[in-house]
């Protein structure tokens, strides 16, 4: 006879919790959206970095010098997803290499992180929802390593913290934007003066005779050239000009004209220096 009762009692109770729990969840609705419970409650992860247009998963390769200070515009990319709506303020700090001797780091021109002599600068930037910033790295090291950056706002750490490692090799190139480079290393008899061309297949003559091949200059622009000397550990800039050659009815070549600018070497062209 009291069972009855006692069901209703108990099912009396559970609605009540019931209708609690639901209350809650549209409160917690009402004050903070879906997106941005996901981000605060469950961590979701609302920053991402990329580098070449690809989410950063392993080391981004850069190349550095311990001559001078080599700079990679927009080399990473940070991105606020939206998920939550929410701006973040993030932080930037730095894990260096025992190698590494000057880094800086900015966004949209303003530095935000920089690291050697007299310098040490941490600082932070905005990023509203949808939005994303490219960084420039500049830096010179001593040897080959790598670094950590970590971007981070301390407020949504889970959600927003993105970690970038930065590897890089040492090379001795005169600037790191001429991608490709051909070592030439004459052996000699005697003092002298040299007059070098390379065609655009790549054979190199000297004095006007062919001594060997190198890789091909085809389609590389004449102002994507440069031409160094380099003695002991200095290096010069060496005068050199892109020559169209042409071929007369009789078969023999002729120098025609001087290339400048983006016109890219085809054919019989030459570059020549002494």
């Amino acid at each position: 006879m009291n069972s009855q009762p006692a069901r209703f009692r108990k099912s009396r109770v559970l609605a009540i919790i019931a209708v609690i729990i639901l209350a809650s969840f549209f409160a917690l609705v009402a004050v903070y959206p879906l997106g941005i419970q996901a981000v605060i409650l469950g961590g979701t992860k609302d920053v991402w970095a990329y580098s070449g247009g690809k989410p950063v998963s392993w080391a981004v390769q850069v190349y550095a010098s311990n001559e001078t200070v080599y700079c990679f515009p927009g080399i990473v990319e940070l991105r606020n997803s939206g998920i939550a709506g929410l701006p973040y303020t993030l932080g930037v700090s730095l894990r260096p290499s025992s190698g590494l001797e000057f880094l800086e780091v900015r966004a949209n021109g303003s530095m935000v992180l920089g690291f050697g002599p007299g310098l040490n600068y941490s600082g932070s930037m905005r990023l509203d929802p949808g939005s994303s910033v490219k960084l420039d790295l500049c830096l010179k090291a001593g040897k080959q390593g790598s670094f950590t950056l970590t971007f981070v706002d301390p407020r949504y750490e889970r959600a927003t913290m993105s970690v970038v490692t930065v590897s890089y090799v040492l090379v001795d190139w005169w600037n790191n934007s001429f991608t490709r480079r051909i070592t030439l290393t004459p052996i000699v008899s005697r003092e002298g003066l040299a007059l070098f061309e390379i065609t655009a297949d790549g054979t190199v003559y000297v004095n006007g005779k062919p001594v060997r091949k190198v890789s091909s200059l085809e389609g590389v622009e004449a102002n994507g050239l440069a031409v160094v000397l380099k003695s002991g550990g200095a290096r010069y800039l060496v005068p050199f000009q892109v020559e169209s050659w042409a071929k007369r009815p009789d078969g023999v070549l002729y120098p025609a004209r001087i290339k400048s600018g983006r016109e890219q070497m085809w054919g019989y062209d030459r570059l020549v220096f002494s």
